[in-house]
Order: structure tokens, then sequence, then C-alpha cells
């Protein structure tokens, strides 16, 4: 193989098509005849699956790699290394370990003076937050006890030899924005030079209409340059938080004097500017922002999430505003700062106003800024590839310098807590990162139906305690990825932590104190902000969004335990075999031909369900031909860009679905015989209990081809937001999407109604209250009106399908709990002889 190019196959650490990790670890250590354990790196980002491989070997590898559903990536032979990925992971491991014998062996910290000076009342100032110590008696004392909790011997210092090292990056970094400074010199020097026409003719003798002309053009064309150039750059807001401005207030002295005592007792003690203005969110990070003359006056705005104040201790979140505020420690640094992180965030904010179809990145309500902010918007979409090709240049020639401003915050964090405490904080960090986000979009879900979290930070507090073992697992390991250096609220990654470990911080804070205690109406407040941005949403309890009920946890453990982990995808079809040899086996024969079938049941379902993914492509594809729209027939799974050759392939994938839908039910009728074996055995009073059921189950299983094309249909819109570009008019699709979503929520809720039992029963009062009121409204005239809607409806039909079949799967379980004590009592080989993963 001399001289022939090579390539290695790395994992990205994630699944296509939705499927779970476990089954693709299980899948791949078949595939590869190795253990589990070893088959589990396989979901490592970055891990090398096959090094110095062909062209040839490549396509193989890929292939089989891809049916398996592991998402990977094709790099140059060499690019990355296994060992290193290893000792990362190792090291990880040890930290972990030394800070479990460190919390076992340490004694708890005895109370200091400075516990109790906290504890003094604190008496308000004025509401400016740069203000000197009040004259006020009882504020200097409280200042004084707060400044009692540091020790001004452990500030960290900076030596020269870090502005030496953040040269080069710095330099880079100053490109971008200093092309926008140029273009505004010269765009400036044009229009004075095409004023200085006027008088220069005047005095040649030369002046005439035409002059003027020629002037007021020039005069308009250099001020349409700067309009879709410099002036909406610097306009940009160069804060660092990434909170709409909508979604967070600003917050007065006289709300949390004690907190404005301990960040001005900071300030003096360690060093780091004084915010000169506080705003609360709901969130859980901790960042600061400054524009040129807040980088200069050292009074850099704060921004504090609700969310952190209640998750973490008072040390901690001293840590997280120390590592805000270290930023903007210093006017070099602040003015660094401002240079590489403000550039990124001015040209973050510039696209996403040219991609909205606004110039200006703000434009108050109504006002003629805004009038003339939308007309020019149209002239402002083409150009926001070009910003976001300028902000991947800044970001790959800042590269250096984000990076060292990113540690430098962190051992600014580790001067508070320690280095020590470092790593347990920075595990406890991804977690309530990680539970903010999940609290977010349970937000965002909820507010389809005009609900929304009551406490926000609640909502994260409680998430951050439910998470289990395994989720915990899987954040430490994302810590071995590294962090981005433009996101200033990025918990540590373990190269982060190694860096501040190396540096043996010693603590400044001594003592402790309770965060809540910075905030007297901590909970008003937090559910003031909570409902920031949120109009007309009513407040809703986190337990009832967030939740799943017991009844609904139970009723899973049981059906988990009756198929083995293989849950039926849908509704189990209750017919019972027909073949003569299946009708005369009794209860313990049916479990032993059961258990022989559990991995060919679990292969139908994986390909029944990559059929049905296949499916919804499809019938997109199809939508876009009856539009008379141009595609690939091939990214859509269709043998052709015909209506006929759409309806064929549609009509081989129903076909295909309908063949696998058979196999499955030939194994689910051997498990209601199963049932109806155990009824058999059941006291006569059991099983007429149990046959009651059967009404409401008959009932929910003619809603199985109504639930699946909802299904179907949900996936289509999914793909419909996710595929289709904003260059073609998208009007008659976007319609008929709507249209088929609204038709079969209506059937849907038509055949509800003819069941008796269902009729009788709180399923369509469920409905309402979580999936709301379906508009019937014709769609907006705008494209992002219309996504917003199909949005919604997407939304809405999966709400639907999930609460239907949540509802059936109890109803099934109350069916199946006697049947597995009966077996348990009559001592029958259970199904779970052979463990299957699901």
């Amino acid at each position: 193989m001399s001289g022939q190019e090579l390539f290695q196959i790395v994992s990205t650490g994630k699944t296509l098509r939705s499927r779970p990790a476990e089954e693709v670890v299980e899948a791949a250590a078949h595939l590869f005849k190795i253990p589990v354990p070893q088959a589990q790196r396989l979901m490592l980002k970055g891990w090398v699956i096959k090094d110095r491989l062909t062209r040839a070997s490549v396509v193989n590898y890929q292939t089989r790699l891809h049916q398996l559903g592991l998402k990977i990536a094709v790099c140059p032979a060499g690019k990355y290394d296994n060992r290193a990925l290893v000792a990362r992971i190792q090291a990880a491991s040890q930290r972990r370990n030394r800070r479990k014998a460190g919390n076992a062996e340490e004694p708890a910290a005895p109370a200091t003076k400075a516990n109790a000076a906290e504890r003094r009342p604190a008496t308000s100032g004025g509401d400016k937050v740069a203000s000197n110590v009040s004259n006020n008696e009882g504020e200097r004392r409280a200042l004084e006890g707060l400044g009692a909790l540091f020790a001004t011997d452990h500030r960290p210092r900076q030596p020269a030899s870090d502005w030496l090292a953040l040269l080069p990056g710095v330099i880079g970094a100053a490109i971008v924005p200093a092309a926008f400074a140029l273009g505004a010199a010269a765009l400036l020097i044009t229009a004075i030079g095409a004023l200085w026409e006027i008088p220069a003719s005047l005095i040649a003798g030369e002046f005439s209409p035409s002059v003027v002309i020629g002037v007021l053009a020039s005069l308009l064309l250099s001020a349409f340059a700067a309009a879709f150039t410099v002036v909406p750059f610097f306009l940009a807001d160069p804060d660092l938080d990434e909170t709409l401005p909508g979604e967070r207030r600003s917050l007065q002295r006289a709300e949390a004097p004690q907190l404005f005592l301990l960040l001005q007792a900071l300030s003096e003690r360690a060093g780091l500017p004084m915010p000169g203005e506080i705003r609360v969110s709901r969130g859980g990070d901790v960042t600061a922002g400054a524009n040129l003359k807040q980088c200069w006056r050292q009074q850099p705005a704060l921004s504090v999430g609700l969310s952190a104040v209640r998750a973490y201790s008072g040390g901690e979140l001293l840590g997280l505003l120390s590592r805000a505020l270290g930023l903007y420690a210093g006017r070099g640094w602040a003015l660094v700062t401002w240079l590489v992180l403000g550039t990124a965030r001015r040209l973050q904010f510039l696209q996403a106003a040219f991609e909205d179809g606004r110039v200006f990145p703000a434009a108050e309500q109504g006002s003629l800024l805004q009038r003339i902010d939308r007309i020019l918007g149209y002239g402002a979409r083409p150009l926001a590839p070009v910003v976001d090709r300028l902000l991947a240049l800044h970001q790959r020639l800042g590269q250096q310098a984000a990076r060292r401003l990113q540690r430098r915050a962190d051992r600014w964090c580790a001067a508070m807590i320690g280095s020590e405490a470092f790593s347990g904080f920075a595990d406890k960090w991804q977690q309530v990162v990680h539970s903010a986000l999940i609290a977010s979009e349970a937000n965002r879900e909820a507010a389809i139906i005009d609900q929304r979290l009551e406490d926000f930070p609640a909502a994260v507090v409680w998430l951050r305690e439910q998470l289990d073992d395994e989720t915990r697992d899987n954040l430490e390991l994302a810590m071995t990825h590294a962090s981005d250096p433009w996101d200033a609220a990025a918990p540590a990654d373990i190269n982060r932590i190694a860096d501040v470990e190396a540096a043996h911080a010693e603590p400044m804070l001594r003592g402790s104190f309770s965060p809540e205690k910075l905030l007297p109406a901590m909970l008003q407040l937090c559910r003031d902000v909570s409902a920031l941005g949120e109009v007309g949403a009513s407040p809703v309890g986190h337990l009832q969004l967030l939740a799943a009920s017991r009844e609904a946890e139970e009723s899973m453990q049981v059906l988990q335990e009756y198929f083995n982990r293989i849950v039926p995808l849908r509704v189990l079809s209750l017919a019972l075999p027909q073949g003569d040899e299946s009708a005369v086996m009794d209860l313990q024969e049916c479990i032993d031909w059961l258990r022989g079938k559990l991995v060919e049941l679990r292969e139908y379902q994986e390909r029944l369900a990559e059929l049905e993914e296949r499916g919804a492509l499809m019938q997109l594809g199809r939508i876009l031909v009856r539009a008379q729209l141009p595609i690939e027939a091939g990214n859509y799974r269709l043998c052709g860009t015909t209506l006929s050759a759409a309806d064929e392939s549609i009509s081989d994938n129903r076909a295909r679905r309908r063949d696998l839908e058979q196999q499955i039910r030939v194994i689910h009728s051997v498990f209601a015989l199963r049932i109806e074996r155990a009824r058999e055995l059941m006291a006569e009073g059991e099983s007429a209990a149990v046959g009651q059921r059967f009404g409401v189950l008959h009932e929910l299983e003619s809603l199985a081809p109504r639930m699946a094309s909802l299904d179907l249909l949900a996936k289509s819109l999914g793909l419909a937001l996710e595929r289709l570009d904003g260059k073609r008019d998208m009007r008659a699709v976007n319609e008929r999407l709507a249209d088929l979503a609204r038709g079969e929520w209506q059937a849907l809720r038509a055949e509800i109604g003819k069941g008796r039992h269902l009729q009788g029963g709180d399923l369509l009062s469920r409905l309402d209250q979580r999936v709301g009121e379906v508009s019937q409204e014709a769609l907006p005239g705008d494209r992002p009106g219309q996504e917003a809607v199909l949005r919604q409806l997407q939304s809405q039909l999966k709400t639907a399908s999930a609460l239907i079949l949540e509802y059936y799967r109890i109803q099934l379980a109350a069916v199946l709990s006697p049947c597995l004590a009966l077996e348990r009592s009559n001592k029958m080989r259970p199904l779970r002889l052979i463990a299957v993963s699901a």
C-alpha cells in the first residue's frame, strides 16, 4: 500500500435514526465478537474504530457501522489517537476517586466569625451599583463582616508571561474588527470627500445642480453601504449573556442589599470589578458583559441566573460570580475580552438579525428605526452567509486567545473555592446546565398549549436531584470533550480541570454562607422572572410538567417484565393464533415458545421503525412532487420524481411495513394466548375483573391505525421543518401538511368518541388538557409564521400519540399484573431466562 492514501474511521459518539445507544453497543458487540464493555467505547466521541484503511475498506466499514446505527466520521490516518482519549478518561476517573476519598475523610469545616457576620442584617443604600462604601453605619459593619470571608493573601496573580502568550491570539482576533473599523473610516472619508465637492465647485465657479445630485448620490451610496456593514456591527451589543432581553430584568439594590454588599466586598478584597448593573434571569448561567466604556470604567453588566442561586452552594455561586467578573478584571484584560469575545457576540447578533430580515440588532417596537429596519431587511438576508464566514474567520484566528481567556476565568473561580474543590464543582456545573436545558425544553413544549413553569429555578433543582446514575456518568463522559471557548458559560472539561488543578490555588473564601440569603424575596422573585417572556401563559407546577405519574412508571415496569423489555411500540393485538399447533399450547409452552422469538421480535420492530422513517420521508417527497417543486428523488427515497413514481414507492413501503406488522402480530398473538391461558387458571372473580378491562383494550386497539398515521405525519412535519429551505415558496406544501395534521386530529377524536368505554373514561379530557385546541385558522403569510404553526401541530400530534400510548399501557398493565402474579405462584419458568436488551 505504498503511496496509497489511508484513512481512519472515528466515532462521533452519536447514533443514527435516533436509535438507543444500548442497542448500537449490543449490535456492535455481536458483529465484531467483542465483549459489551469493550463495545461501549464505540460511543466515545473521537474513538478510533479502525485506522490505516484504504478507500475501499472505508466504504465497507462505513456501510456496516451505519447499518448498526452508529454515526461515524472518516478522517486522514493518524489524526486521532485512542491513547490520548484513554489517558484523559483515566485522569478524570482518578480525580473522581480522590474526591470521593477526600469527602469520606475530611471533617466538616468549623464555623467562623465570618458566618456570624454574614447573618447580620444589612440596610440598602442607593440604587447605584458602583457606588462607594455607604456612610450608613449598619451597612459599613455588614460590609466589614462580608469582607472577613475572604483571605487577601490568596489573590490570584497575573504574570507577564500570560500577556506574552496571549499576544498572538489577540493580533489574530483584531483582524475582523479592524476590517470593520477601516471600512467605517473609508466610508466616512468618502462622505466627507463628497460633501467637499460643493464648496470646491463654488470656489472653482463650476457649481451646478448636477454637482448637488452627484453629492447626494455618493452620500446615499455611502449610507446604504454603512447600513449593511459598519452601523449594525457597532450597534450590536457585545454582551456575553445569551438570554433574550425580554427574559431578564434589572435588580435594584433595595431588592438584594446583601448581594450588592457581597459584590462590593469581593471587589475590594479580590480586585474584581464592581458591576455597573445586575440583571437576573431564570437560567442557570452567570455571565458578564461590557461595552468599551464599561470596560474602561471597570463596571461590567452582571447577569445572574436564579437557577444558579438555587442550585449551588454559597462558595460555588461565589466562584461563578468571580469567574464572570474575572474576564474584566483590569482594563487591559477587559479590553482583550471586549475585542475577542465581544466581537464574536457582535457577529452572532448581526447574523441573527440578518437571518430574521432585520438590519439593526435592536429596534424599539413601532419606532421609525423599526420601520426603516423592516424595509432594509429584504436586502439583509443574502448577507447572512457572509457574516457567518466572518464569524468563522474570527473564531479561527482568535481561538487561542479565547481559550486562554476561558482558562483565566476558571482560575478566578478556583481562587474562590480552591483547586482541589474545582473538579467536584465541575461535575455539578455540568449537571445544572443539563437540567436547565431540559427545563427550557419542557417550558417550550408547554408554551404550545399556553402553559409555563411556575418556578423555573425550582424545576432545575428538582431535575438535577432526579438525575439517574447513567445520566450522571454520561455527563461525566461528556467532560472528556473539549468545551467551546466562545461560550462564556460552558462547563469545564477535563483539560480545563487539569489546568486549574496544576495551579494549586488556595481558596480565598473562608467559611460558608447560604446564597438564598442574598435575595430576601427569593421565591417571589423566581416566580416573577419565570413569567418573563411568557405573556398569557398559565403557570403550572414543575411536578405536573416534568414528573411522570407513578401509575405510568409502575405500568412500564410491569410491561418490561412481561415482555422481557421488548415492549410493543404501539398497541398489542389481542387476537389469538389461528394454527392448530398454537391452540393446544399451555401457559408454560407459550412462555417457552416466546422466549425463542424475542430476538426475532426485536429485529422486526427495528426494521419496522426504519421503514416508518422512510415512509414519512416518502410522504413528504410526494407532497413536494404534487406541489410541482423540483426534488432529488434519492433524497426522499423515491424511485422517480413523478406522482406515479412517488405513489409506487409509497405503496411498496406500505406493503413491506404490512408484511413486518403481520410477522409481529403472529408473535403477539402468542402473547395474547399467554394472557388467555393465565385467565383460565385464575379464580372466577379475578378472571372476570381482567375480562372487564378487555373492552377498553379492544377499543384502544381500534385506534392503532389512526395512531400509526398520527406518528407518520408527525415525522413528516419534523422532516419538513428540518429539510425544507427558505429559497422556495413552500406555502402550498405547508398548507397541505397543516390540513393533513388537522384532519388526523379530528379523525382521532371522532374515533375515540365512538368507543363506549373510551367515551365514558377520561382520555378525551386528558387530551384536551395536554394537547390543547388545534388551531383551524389559515396559515400566516410569512414563512416564520407558517413554520411556527407547523411546529405547533407537530408537537401536538406527538403529545397526543404519546398520551394515548401511555393510557393504553396503563390499561394493559392492569391486565398483565395479575397474570404475572399467577405465573409466579405456579412457579412457571419466566420469560426473562434469556435477557434481551430493548
